[in-house]
């Protein structure tokens, strides 16, 4: 075969990668197809990867990786990652596997190099998110190729899936409240009527399924990833309306949710005072302990009816905060905070830019919300996310640069100047003033736009988040 041909599809190994970890992650054939149980799907996926951005990186193609360390996201990661290992009494043990997440943003990252990859890879993640709905919709429908109906039985009937990452309906719930939004935005701008109809649907059994759940917490976020869709992009005066519509009847919508009768007796729910004395005792790490317990190694303990049962914190938050201390809550919060920062600097320069970032900003909102009631504070989706932000990032910075440049070229020359002079033989013109832009230029507009590393702003920022997170941390135990 033809080495070109060989070059050409190197150049796409990466991003291939990246999409087959989404949808191993999230519809997890390995935990139910016959032959894959108990496989290590995740080794391969990951060398294909690197593969492709080796070879790539040999290559004189446009496709080249990024350079590295180039945005304030990508050294947030690397401190975080090197915070985690050498705070740990056991650095060699996970290291590998620290570096496997951390490996997960970078791979984002330098897969994608252009607003195409960007907007397959947002198209991908809501395909596999569709994966899980199809595969919910068969245990409630009677053609469970997954064998999920006795795990959904063992949660009293909660839909669940017999997936690692989807066995409790909370997890489940939460997973579906992000597809919501992500169908919204990615057929927004299309044309074709019979996408529409068919996001539609789909969006219907979405709900379905979530509705199954019975999670109180997945609702919530889905109602608030619902109400983005009507709030990002928007004038002014239309945000105050639907914020005031959503304000005067969320309150009455919120009890008509599944088990909502029992919300105004929280303190005497088992499940709730379980979490809630975990979280105490999290709290008391983040007091006694600088930089906790160590990754992963934080596990409430709590004595019941004379047994030792084990106990969940059920928040990113809270296990963070236990297994790396309030300087790995601030570095945790740090990625989050400056991928809001793009986010919002950055709202997108073509069509397809401006959705893949409106699918960041809902599928990020999701992400914190949900951080408050399942913990997912170590797991891939977090590392994907963070890697396209911070890829969605330099894209945007490689625009302006592009402007920039093409500002420059306009600007008449010295030696232009005086020859137009001599040709006409009229005064020196003027020289053609074309507003330089700020971003190359100087000025408070540069350094908003431009912005290329995590600076005083970013940590005052993460700072006051930490302390956010830990006033209502205090909160929840003392009022539940």
């Amino acid at each position: 075969m033809d080495i070109g041909v060989f070059s050409f599809s190197f150049h796409h190994l990466a991003l291939v990668a990246v999409i087959l970890l989404l949808c191993t992650y999230y519809i997890r054939p390995q935990d139910w197809v016959p032959g894959m149980v108990g496989m290590n799907v995740i080794r391969p996926i990951m060398a294909l990867g690197i593969l492709g951005l080796l070879a790539r990186r040999g290559t004189r193609s446009s496709e080249k990786p990024w350079p590295a360390l180039r945005t304030p996201h990508e050294w947030v990661m690397l401190v975080y990652a090197g915070y985690i290992v050498f705070s740990s009494n056991e650095s060699s043990a996970i290291a590998f596997e620290v570096f496997s997440l951390v490996m997960f943003f970078f791979l984002t990252l330098h897969a994608v190099t252009n607003e195409e990859k960007l907007s397959r890879v947002m198209t991908w993640w809501m395909y596999a998110l569709v994966g899980v709905v199809v595969i919910a919709c068969s245990v409630m429908y009677g053609f469970d190729f997954t064998t999920s109906k006795p795990v959904t039985d063992g949660n009293v009937g909660r839909l669940s899936l017999n997936s690692w990452l989807l066995n409790n309906p909370n997890a489940l719930g939460h997973t579906l409240a992000s597809l919501l939004p992500m169908l919204f935005f990615a057929v927004i701008g299309k044309s074709k009527v019979i996408t529409k109809v068919l996001s539609l649907l789909v969006g219907v059994f979405a709900s379905i399924c979530l509705w199954e759940t019975q999670s109180k917490g997945a609702l919530i976020v889905a109602a608030t990833g619902v109400l983005l869709c009507f709030l990002i992009g928007r004038a002014w005066w239309w945000k105050l309306g639907v914020l005031a519509i959503a304000i005067g009847a969320g309150g009455t919508l919120l009890s008509k949710l599944p088990r909502m009768e029992k919300f105004a007796s929280l303190k005497d729910d088992e499940g709730i005072a379980g979490r809630i004395l975990a979280w105490q005792m999290a709290r008391g790490v983040t007091r006694t302990a600088p930089t906790g317990e160590g990754f992963k190694n934080f596990a409430a303990l709590i004595e019941w009816e004379g047994e030792t049962i084990p106990k969940a914190t059920h928040s990113s938050y809270v296990k963070i905060g236990a297994d790396l201390g309030s300087p790995g809550l601030l570095l945790y919060l740090s990625v989050m905070c400056v991928s809001i920062r793009t986010l919002l600097v950055h709202r997108g320069h073509t069509p397809r830019m401006r959705r893949s970032r409106d699918v960041l900003l809902a599928l990020l909102s999701c992400y914190m919300l949900s951080g408050w009631m399942i913990d997912r504070a170590y797991h891939t989706e977090f590392f994907v996310l963070a890697g396209a932000i911070a890829a969605f990032h330099r894209l945007s910075l490689k625009h302006l640069e592009e402007l920039a440049s093409e500002v420059e070229t306009k600007q008449p020359t010295p030696a232009e100047r005086a020859w137009q002079w001599l040709e006409t033989s009229q005064p020196e013109p003027e020289p053609i003033l074309v507003p330089a832009l700020p971003f190359k230029y100087g000025g408070i507009s540069a350094r908003i736009r431009g912005w290329r590393r995590y600076g005083l702003l970013d940590f005052l920022v993460a700072y006051a988040a930490m302390e956010a997170t830990y006033w209502t941390w205090d909160y929840v135990i003392l009022e539940l």
